[in-house]
């Protein structure tokens, strides 16, 4: 039995003694790596020193110095050129659209003082031929009032024939129902003048005449001188004018003096016709 334990304890003695001698040397071998990793991370550092002293040697000539400043000075012009270049677009292009803006804002002082011009041109031209107009209504009123009375002796001449006579005979009693027309003809005849020189539209025309009556010293709007145009075209619903119906009541008028007349004329035919029998 103990000679067993003699054998167990002699063959772990080799492996406890090999333990022991590890663990000392482990640190010492440790230290002898970190040593060698140190200086050869040092001597690594300086040979790259020492190549980059030798490099910046090299590299630091005249020649090198040279081209170096050649190069930044090329690169210095080129940019300072394009940077000119691009203010110098900026600014062309911001004197073209400042020139276009100046350009278009005469054409529109242009224009409006040609508006300006053309709209007192055609003011004088209606003023004129509203003067025109109302002239010639004024003599279309002159003309028929001269030709009524001639008209009026005409009858007059003639129903006195007619009693005279005793014929049955007559001339048709005078009409002034359409009278309004003569004045509405001269009317039309200027108005589509004017319209069609001037190239107006209907409520133009009226608005212009209308405002030119005004400043004749009338007082009239555009829908009365609209209504005076178009009635007289278009007598809606059996329309008639003021003038016209004036003239039915002085159509009725003189019927009744003619239906007067002609009796009297009658009586006193009779009266002739007994006393010669």
């Amino acid at each position: 039995m103990s000679s067993l334990s003699l054998l167990n304890s002699s063959g772990s003695m080799p492996f406890l003694a090999l333990s022991a001698v590890f663990l000392l040397v482990s640190p010492v071998i440790f230290m002898g790596f970190a040593t060698i990793w140190s200086n050869i991370k040092q001597k690594v550092t300086d040979a790259l020193y020492a190549h980059a002293i030798e490099i910046v040697d090299y590299l630091d000539t005249p020649e090198i110095e040279k081209t170096f400043t050649e190069f930044d000075d090329k690169l210095t012009a080129k940019v300072d050129t394009s940077i000119s270049n691009f203010k110098s677009a900026r600014d062309d292009d911001f004197t073209e659209d400042v020139q276009k803006i100046l350009s278009m804002v005469n054409n529109m002082i242009t224009r409006l003082d040609n508006i300006e011009e053309a709209c007192r041109n055609d003011f004088s031209s209606v003023n004129a031929s509203i003067e025109a107009l109302q002239n010639g209504l004024f003599q279309c009123y002159r003309i028929n009032r001269r030709i009524e009375p001639a008209e009026t002796n005409q009858q007059s001449v003639s129903n006195h024939s007619e009693a005279s006579s005793g014929s049955s005979s007559s001339s048709g009693p005078i009409t002034f129902k359409g009278i309004s027309l003569t004045v509405w003809t001269q009317f039309k005849e200027i108005f589509d003048k004017i319209k069609a020189e001037k190239r107006f539209n209907l409520e133009e025309i009226c608005l212009h005449v209308a405002m030119e009556i005004r400043q004749l010293g009338g007082n009239i709007k555009k829908v009365t001188v609209q209504g005076f145009y178009e009635r007289n075209i278009k007598k809606k619903d059996g329309y008639i004018s003021t003038l016209n119906d004036i003239g039915l009541w002085l159509d009725s008028k003189l019927s009744v003096n003619n239906n007067v007349s002609s009796a009297n004329n009658n009586n006193n035919t009779s009266s002739v016709n007994n006393n010669v029998e």
